[in-house]
């Protein structure tokens, strides 16, 4: 993580690391919206996610909530 990001994670104004864990307020937001666009347009269209999130089990619970 970059320096100010160490210090925000132990202040725990970020309770988790960003890059591991999606922020389901903010981001997942943005998530669904686009889930919900693309499906749409195209209703048959494959999602997923990859790298750090796909390995963090509330990530993984959101995105299988949004479908």
């Amino acid at each position: 993580m970059g320096n100010f990001l160490n210090a925000y994670t132990e202040n725990e104004v970020f309770k988790k690391n960003l890059f591991a864990s999606l922020d389901q307020t903010g981001v997942g937001q943005l998530v669904q919206t686009a889930i919900e666009k693309g499906r749409q347009t195209r209703p048959d269209i494959k999602l997923g996610i990859c790298g750090e999130h796909g390995g963090d089990p509330a990530s993984v619970k959101f995105f299988h909530r949004v479908g």
